[in-house]
């Protein structure tokens, strides 16, 4: 396996990748220390027209991670479902929204770059950081091309379908008031990703959205 970043040392690049995967397992395992480790993590990863989807329950978690970064290093973009399901999903799929019984986070995809979205990452940052107290997050990662920005949900187990819309509506809810404020004092839009069954980009994969590819960090 041989990064982009790194296309002329093999050995500095796997070093690099195994560091990353394990870097990933700890900020997932973080999120999802509270959840039943009998639960299921989704993994995706998405290359031109293929998909690969594959689950393991949260226990084993280090075993979906260090298969995903194996398919980043061959220009897969790898994400993971930020919701569990109870039950491992049918093959070559990835859970619907009534799959979800535990969701731990919402969270805000702030592009750069694009028309109505922040010049580049520092502006970007800057206009996070800036953010006043009640509305920052509490985990901010790169995704190579612009940032997630994360907010954790006080209760996330989903026991029945009244508390599904309870907290797809508290996901929507929170979303809104942060695109709100974005747009209000920036003139900026993002995408509505307030969904339950929403994937989100594997911290620390590289994004191959951009052809040369760009690493993402966990800055918060």
């Amino acid at each position: 396996m041989i990064s982009e970043l790194n296309a002329g040392n093999k050995e500095a690049s796997e070093a690099v990748t195994i560091n990353n995967w394990k870097l990933c397992t700890r900020w997932l395992r973080d999120k999802y220390q509270d959840a039943d480790p009998n639960l299921w993590i989704c993994i995706s990863g998405f290359r031109g027209k293929e998909q690969v989807h594959y689950a393991n329950q949260v226990r084993n978690l280090h075993y979906a991670v260090e298969a995903a970064f194996n398919h980043n290093e061959y220009k897969w973009d790898m994400y993971y479902g930020v919701g569990l399901g109870a039950d491992r999903p049918p093959q070559y799929h990835r859970f619907k929204t009534e799959d979800i019984v535990y969701f731990p986070f919402a969270y805000l995809d702030i592009d750069c770059g694009k028309t109505k979205t922040p010049a580049n990452q520092p502006v970007a940052l800057q206009a996070i950081q800036n953010m006043p107290d009640g509305m920052k997050p509490t985990w901010i990662n790169s995704s190579g091309n612009g940032f997630h920005i994360y907010y954790p949900i006080k209760n996330p187990n989903i026991r029945n379908e009244g508390e599904r819309k309870i907290l797809q509506t508290v996901s929507f809810r929170l979303q809104d008031r942060i695109k709100g404020y974005f747009m209000k004092h920036y003139g900026w839009e993002f995408d509505n990703v307030s969904d339950l069954a929403r994937v989100d980009r594997l911290p620390l994969s590289i994004n191959w959205k951009d052809k040369n590819g760009k690493t993402g960090g966990i800055i918060k």
